[in-house]
């Protein structure tokens, strides 16, 4: 059987019986602790950003949360309570029609008692941009990696080379994310496009020129002194030697696009994350390393400036490297004027203006 009642006036043990009917015979003693009523507290709300017309989540921390409790952003539609615990509670709205600082407020019950008061900063969507599609050039019948640079580029990115089969995705960041396919059926120029999604609106046009595979050797442009032209990493196969030359940014992404190397057309300018992947450290530091100064809770060099601890270049001893730095294909996401390139003197991975730096290329397919 159950029964109800508020326990008033005072905290402490209080003194219970069960009987067999009102004023009869006592069947049973027991006590009840009461305590003190807890109040609710919030302690923060996150995130504090969002973007326009963006279905966003916001939890709420704090304790002795109820269940009630209720979240109400400025011009933030449907506010729904996806539930949480007594610590964290979440919700979801979508910030809409104008964008800038938006007050909110959490309540313990709706129309109740403001608990916490706070702001969220709502932003203009960012629309996609992609600024290049490398290589240039493939080969019939040989799976090719392409890679897609830009600016705010969604994960439901598509691309699509004519006569190019079994194009997958894989993966990258919101400044460069990766396609593979094997051009086929006949060379020449072939028409490609990327889009913000499959059957979605076009961001860019280019095109890849498809070469026969086998037949003559090609004219190579640059050839190692001695030893082999080419060296395989992780997969993938890398021009072993730099040519010895400085570039820019567009000057380094022009000269692998036209590189010609062990017979083949389709060399690139690598991602940071491959050239990364080059990085060794012969004292043991974990790689790969994080771009500095990012994150911290990563080491993002081999060692000190003036460390004799490890192995300068940072590379495999198969490769002819300069302790200096190299050009990648990415932007640094933080400020997309400047691009990331790899130092294989410290190995670590840093910023550098595209327009005025000159430095080293080592090209990947």
């Amino acid at each position: 059987m159950q029964f109800s009642c508020t326990p008033s006036w005072t905290t402490g043990e209080k003194a219970g019986e069960i009987k067999d009917v009102a004023g009869g015979e006592i069947l049973h003693n027991f006590t009840i602790d009461v305590e003190e009523t807890e109040i609710p507290e919030v302690t923060s709300v996150s995130p504090n950003k969002a973007t326009l017309d963006e279905l966003t989540t916001f939890t709420v921390t704090g304790e002795a949360l109820p269940s009630t409790l209720a979240l109400w952003i400025k011009d933030c539609e449907n506010v729904t309570s996806l539930g949480g615990t007594s610590t964290s509670m979440q919700f979801s709205c979508t910030p809409s029609w104008t964008t800038g600082e938006k007050a909110g407020e959490i309540k313990d019950v709706a129309g109740g008692e403001i608990l916490h008061n706070f702001t969220i900063d709502v932003e203009e969507t960012e629309i996609p941009e992609v600024t290049s599609v490398s290589p240039n050039k493939a080969t019939l019948d040989e799976l090719t990696t392409f890679t897609v640079t830009g600016e705010a580029l969604p994960s439901t990115l598509a691309l699509w080379i004519k006569d190019c089969e079994n194009v997958t995705s894989l993966g990258g960041t919101s400044t460069s994310m990766q396609f593979s396919c094997t051009p086929s059926w006949t060379t020449g120029e072939k028409d490609g496009e990327v889009k913000d999604e499959l059957g979605g609106t076009v961001l860019k046009k280019f095109t890849v020129n498809v070469s026969e595979s086998g037949g003559s050797d090609p004219e190579e442009s640059f050839t190692c002194t001695s030893g082999d032209q080419t060296a395989m990493w992780n997969g993938r196969e890398w021009q072993r030697c730099d040519d010895g030359n400085t570039y820019l940014w567009q000057e380094a992404k022009d000269y692998c696009d036209n590189l010609v190397l062990g017979g083949y057309f389709d060399w690139r300018l690598p991602t940071n994350d491959e050239l990364r992947d080059l990085v060794v450290c012969t004292n043991g530091t974990p790689t790969p390393l994080a771009v500095y100064p990012d994150d911290s809770s990563v080491p993002y060099s081999c060692g000190s400036h003036n460390s004799a601890s490890y192995d300068r270049p940072t590379i495999d001893s198969s490769f002819v490297c300069k302790s200096e730095p190299y050009w990648s294909l990415s932007p640094y996401s933080k400020d997309t004027s400047y691009t990331l390139t790899v130092d294989f003197d410290y190995g670590w991975s840093s910023r550098e203006n595209p327009n005025t730096v000159h430095t080293y290329v080592r090209c990947v397919r």
